[in-house]
């Protein structure tokens, strides 16, 4: 007697890579138990034809001895198989498939993001490649990348600054602040990176008592940023702006908050990390209009005020969340 049940076809089981439990070492980490399976059924074929090329192209790699970023890993895969790949972003989910599928971080099968965050002030490497020093402060900052988290570091600073964008980690490079204050002064230019986020695991690991603290604009966006490292780095406290630093800024420096802005902030008043955390729910309650850094030095005022005398004053009476 034959039975009516049908087989399940065979399919690949896919756990979902979580980006924001970032691990200083790189190693996979998910944020749910939950597998999706990707079945040997015509309506996978062609995913399942661009994981197999993805695993193909970094298999290639790996058994040469090398590594490449994402966007190399594109091309190299187009010169092949152009009709799977039609556009980086493509190839971004197959990746995201592949190491799903093996359990095994993009950093682990050598396929390394383009760097993207920053890094200045009293910090030196022993790599001579990635070298920093006070000698960057002139400069426009160093690029953070894979190779310094690999190397151990001798660190000066007294504590760890991370500016929400490139802007204002220009203004604080050219505006004395390295060279009255020892510290290490980083910005993952917006929302930030893994690598930006490993680095700043790794200076707590090997320094646990240098303070990190996060300066960013007054809006929902800059909040969104501030929770994201906080993700992976519980130890980042948020030094501002908050509606306390207000009253020193220009008024005609305020703009209204966007529609867009007004979803994020009823998006984040929803999440539990700011339930569990009421002066911050109460600060973006507070996020009746926008305030941006920039604000601590626009006009004809003195430009080097945020520099020489807001954060030091912050960083002094201990005014963070």
């Amino acid at each position: 007697m034959h039975s009516d049940r049908r087989v399940a076809p065979a399919a690949v089981l896919l756990f979902e890579p979580c980006h924001s439990l970032v691990q200083e070492h790189g190693s996979f980490a998910s944020g749910t138990d939950r597998q999706r399976r990707l079945s040997f059924a015509s309506p996978h074929w062609r995913r399942l034809a661009r994981l197999w090329a993805a695993l193909d192209a970094v298999h290639r790699l790996n058994k040469a001895g090398r590594s490449c970023t994402q966007r190399e890993l594109f091309y190299r895969a187009i010169s092949d198989c152009q009709e799977l790949f039609a556009c980086q972003s493509i190839m971004d989910k197959a990746l995201r498939d592949a190491v799903g599928a093996l359990q095994i971080s993009r950093p682990h099968l050598g396929i390394f993001t383009a760097e993207k965050g920053l890094l200045a002030g009293d910090v030196t490497f022993q790599d001579p490649t990635c070298y920093v020093s006070r000698a960057a402060q002139g400069a426009s900052g160093t690029s953070i990348g894979e190779a310094m988290l690999e190397d151990d570091k001798c660190i000066q600073a007294k504590w760890v600054l991370v500016v929400e964008k490139d802007t204002v980690f220009q203004h604080l490079l050219h505006s004395g602040l390295l060279q009255r204050h020892p510290l290490i002064l980083i910005t993952g230019r917006g929302y930030p990176d893994i690598l930006t986020r490993r680095f700043l695991q790794k200076l707590q690991r090997i320094a646990p008592r240098l303070p990190q603290l996060y300066l960013g604009d007054f809006d929902p966006d800059g909040v969104a940023i501030y929770l994201l490292y906080l993700t992976s780095c519980p130890q980042l406290k948020w030094l501002g702006l908050h509606s306390t630093d207000l009253p020193q800024l220009n008024a005609a420096t305020a703009t209204p908050l966007r529609r867009r802005d007004a979803a994020l902030k009823a998006s984040l008043l929803r999440r539990e990390e700011l339930q569990r955390r009421p002066r911050i729910a109460e600060e973006v309650e507070a996020m009746k209009m926008k305030f941006k850094l920039e604000a601590l030095h626009a006009g004809d005022g003195d430009q080097s005020h945020m520099a020489l005398t807001f954060i030091p004053q912050k960083i002094q009476n201990s005014s963070w969340i």
